[in-house]
């Protein structure tokens, strides 16, 4: 009993990562690209006053997978941060609604406060996760 007080204490901080293929992530954003972000404004947790505006990517879901291999649809969302595990092991993440594929590179923004951009070779990527990073982020 204590194990499952413990388990469900636990799950309340926990955010739940999701995979997917980088064959699926490519197919899926087909047509994903700079020319087709539109500008958006994000709640700003820092200020409610002044919002976050940026262009962001118009995928409306994405499709992944959870640790027990069941498909999931995950909406995009502001909050959604992606990460890239490299062939080499090295790692990067952008936020979901900032990535574009542009000639066979990965585009994204590293930081909502900062416009930290980013920019990976896609056929360097190895693994490809997606979570709720649980921050206070919504879209007006």
């Amino acid at each position: 009993m204590e194990k499952t007080i413990l388990q469900r204490f636990l799950s309340l901080f926990s955010r739940t990562t999701y995979t997917i293929t980088p064959e699926s992530f490519k197919e899926q954003f087909d047509g994903v690209n700079l020319e087709s972000f539109r500008e958006v404004k994000v709640r700003n947790p820092m200020n409610e006053y002044s919002p976050l505006v940026y262009k962001a990517n118009q995928l409306k879901k994405i499709v992944v997978v959870d640790e027990n291999t069941h498909r999931i649809i995950l909406d995009n969302s502001p909050k959604l941060e992606t990460r890239f595990t490299l062939k080499d092991g090295k790692r990067t993440t952008f936020y979901f609604d900032t990535i574009a594929l542009e000639n066979g590179f990965l585009i994204g923004q590293k930081s909502r406060m900062i416009p930290i951009a980013g920019k990976v070779e896609f056929d360097r990527i190895q693994k490809i996760e997606i979570q709720n990073g649980g921050k206070q982020y919504k879209y007006y």
